[in-house]
């Protein structure tokens, strides 16, 4: 009867420290964890499209770039002379020199740009720029490799390896791109002068 007692005894005594200690301490733990998961969990939806915002505005603004550097044929303002200047004329070296120039400072915009593919339709004269060396051939013999964006003056293309757009460059280069196309047209006017190719390194959407 005694030994029944003390059992009782210590069955009510761990029952009420089960209540008072113990379960009040597993459910603070609970509550802390809960509340501490949530405020985590808010932190990186909040930190995540912090980062997300601040990507896309930053592809933005390097987009922006691009397409400023697309439009340089129409006017290359380092030598006050443009595309039309040498359409008009039979290609020389003097035209290789503008176009030489006008890739080149294309090129400067952006560090990640691996190389400019350009055609132009009244020269029959296509190019490729890697690395500032020019290399160029006329597309009598063989057409010109263009690029498909409809009736869109500019697109950006989704990656893809790198083209030589049926060009042998003397640089070999073994990377994964996008593509800033752009279309030039006779201004004023709408006759189709040609294409530039901006090859981007896709690591940009990486960082």
């Amino acid at each position: 009867m005694t030994r029944w007692f003390k059992k009782k005894i210590s069955r009510k005594i761990f029952i009420m420290m089960f209540i008072s200690v113990i379960l009040p301490v597993f459910a603070i733990t609970l509550t802390s964890y809960v509340l501490t998961r949530n405020v985590v969990r808010d932190m990186m939806v909040s930190e995540t499209e912090r980062l997300f915002r601040e990507g896309k505005r930053n592809l933005t603004f390097y987009f922006d770039d691009i397409n400023r550097s697309s439009l340089f044929p129409y006017h290359n303002q380092m030598i006050e002379k443009s595309l039309y200047t040498y359409i008009q004329e039979d290609y020389d070296d003097e035209s290789e020199s503008f176009f030489l120039d006008t890739l080149s400072n294309m090129k400067d915009y952006e560090d990640e740009i691996e190389q400019i593919y350009m055609y132009i339709e009244p020269l029959d004269r296509a190019f490729l720029l890697r690395g500032y060396m020019l290399i160029n051939r006329t597309t009598l013999d063989e057409p010109a490799r263009l690029l498909d964006i409809g009736e869109n003056e500019v697109q950006l293309m989704s990656q893809a390896p790198l083209d030589d757009y049926a060009m042998t460059h003397i640089m070999e280069l073994d990377e994964s791109v996008i593509s800033f196309v752009r279309n030039f047209y006779e201004v004023p006017g709408n006759a189709f002068l040609g294409q530039v190719v901006i090859d981007i390194n896709d690591s940009i959407l990486k960082n």
